[in-house]
């Protein structure tokens, strides 16, 4: 029992990746609306600038309209993001507020 146990609580703190490239899908739960919270995901001089670099260099942008989720740190195509959208059958929620 305590073997089941110790396993369960890793499956927990282990967060799969949900593509081949290793990218995560991660959900703000506190602030996630926050002016802090959003003045720190979208301040592109900010502690985040080398994510937004790698995204805008790469042509794409960090909130671009048709994206389901908050922010975007990975340059993503909108077919990439239906795949990702894709996987609500799968239990995966998407959400504009609080998710990056």
């Amino acid at each position: 029992m305590d073997d089941w146990m110790r396993a369960m609580q890793h499956s927990k703190e282990v967060v799969p990746a949900l593509n081949s490239y290793g990218v995560s899908l991660f959900k703000l739960t506190r602030m996630a609306t926050s002016t802090f919270m959003n003045n720190l995901l979208f301040d592109p001089q900010g502690p985040l600038k080398a994510l937004h670099d790698r995204v805008l260099a790469a042509g794409c942008q960090v909130d671009p309209a048709w994206s389901p989720v908050k922010a975007l740190f990975v340059p993503t195509t909108g077919e990439q993001m239906q795949e990702l959208a894709d996987l609500a059958v799968q239990g995966y929620e998407l959400s504009k507020e609080d998710h990056i």
